[in-house]
């Protein structure tokens, strides 16, 4: 849906139940991207690492959402 500033609050609680969920700390990868909070993405980027270094976002079936959301990923420093 793209709200992502709405989505920040709700992944980070997500994250100080369960600190090693990869998907919510790509997702803020994806959030932190699309607001220009490059540092911040970085810093989640580098986490996303942390857990598995081999991670790929994989496949959406969605295309076009899976092309942006890999954008986002390359701009944070992940594959």
């Amino acid at each position: 849906m793209r709200q992502y500033q709405q989505a920040i609050p709700l992944l980070k609680s997500t994250l100080t139940v369960h600190p090693d969920n990869i998907f919510a700390h790509a997702n803020l990868v994806v959030a932190y991207t699309e607001l220009g909070r490059d540092a911040e993405a970085s810093a989640e980027a580098a986490e996303v690492m942390r857990l598995n270094p081999s991670f790929s976002w994989g496949t959406n079936r969605d295309e076009s959402v899976n092309r942006w959301m890999n954008e986002d990923m390359r701009k944070a420093g992940l594959k």
